[in-house]
């Protein structure tokens, strides 16, 4: 018999192991019964009881969920004896008590509760001698899991953060991708995540991501002038102009000295064909610093399209300047061969 107060490995789930009165004698075989309830004596319904074999008892993931089926009553009561594979199982009813006939006696047997949503799955050895009763009870105390705190929910969502930022610095977008999704399992309510899912989204080439994610972003949090400069960004990408301009607009709103706020809005102008309306926008992005090479470019082709050669001459070394290894370095420097041919 167990021992008072048993535990699992898990600290999950307790069971006392008491004999019930009953004929004693040389019996083969008895039933397993008992009461299964919370730590306060309340009642638990439902709950499923296995025993099995201790030769057979594997450890199991005990958080795996389980689904149980819906076996015949005899299936539900088969004998564990019969093949050292098979195991028993009961579930208790509306007064909280389980019952497993046909265990052969003596014997060594694992316990095993598959619990409810709150308490964790639990086993603990069940040993049943020759001298048992009719019927061997073992009642099952259920031990809710423990919760985390808000607080350390929020430590870890600030850790999930932190390494999705190294993972992108390090150019591992899959891995800052990963961090970012189980920070949003962590705190779903919370625009942060998607919003950088978003951006990586973007650098990955993944425009129906971008899209998702930034939706998901500014349906969380419609204040967030960042949220709106994503979601501008990735509906330019999808070549929805009229939502990247809405988007952009609701950005700069919220934030008009936002440089990334300006700067999505005057390539919306921009690609709208109103050149004029777009040149304050991205001169204050460009001022502010914003670190999107597409508006130091759209500035100088700005100036191009209003016909001001000097100011757009300069607009494109500045460009250059800014980002010496651009993709296009070649076609913009030739662009400057045109506008200032030299001597």
């Amino acid at each position: 018999e167990l021992p008072m107060n048993a535990r699992l490995a898990w600290g999950t789930l307790a069971l006392l192991a008491v004999p019930v009165a009953g004929q004693v004698g040389e019996l083969e075989f008895c039933t397993v019964l008992g009461r299964v309830a919370d730590e306060s004596g309340r009642i638990a319904i439902g709950v499923r009881v296995e025993i099995r074999p201790a030769a057979t008892a594997v450890v199991e993931d005990p958080q795996r969920p389980f689904e149980p089926s819906q076996p015949s009553p005899d299936e539900q009561m088969s004998d564990v004896n019969r093949d050292r594979t098979v195991f028993a199982w009961g579930v208790s009813d509306s007064e909280g008590w389980y019952r497993i006939p046909g265990v052969r006696k003596p014997g060594a047997y694992m316990l095993v509760v598959r619990a409810q949503s709150g308490f964790g799955d639990g086993r603990v050895p069940l040993s049943i001698s020759a001298a048992a009763g009719e019927e061997f009870r073992a009642d099952v105390t259920l031990r809710r899991l423990p919760v985390r705190t808000a607080s350390a929910k929020r430590t870890e969502f600030e850790a999930a953060l932190a390494a999705a930022r190294s993972a992108e610095e390090l150019r591992d977008l899959a891995t800052a991708d990963g961090h970012l999704q189980a920070a949003v399992q962590l705190e779903p309510d919370s625009p942060v995540p998607h919003y950088h899912r978003a951006r990586l989204a973007l650098l990955r080439g993944d425009v129906p991501a971008a899209r998702r994610e930034s939706g998901l972003a500014v349906g969380r949090s419609p204040s967030c002038e960042d949220c709106w400069v994503v979601r501008a960004r990735a509906e330019r990408a999808a070549k929805n102009a009229g939502a990247a301009r809405e988007a952009a607009e609701k950005a700069v709103a919220l934030a008009p000295d936002l440089p990334a706020a300006n700067g999505v809005l005057g390539i919306a102008l921009y690609d709208a064909g109103e050149y004029a309306q777009a040149l304050p926008y991205l001169e204050g992005a460009v001022a502010g610093l914003d670190s999107d090479p597409n508006v130091h470019l759209y500035l100088a082709n700005a100036f191009v399209q209003q016909r001001h050669p000097h100011l757009a001459a300069t607009a494109y070394r500045a460009y250059l300047k800014r980002f010496p290894d651009a993709p296009n370095r070649r076609e913009v420097e030739t662009m400057l061969e045109v506008l200032i041919p030299q001597p």
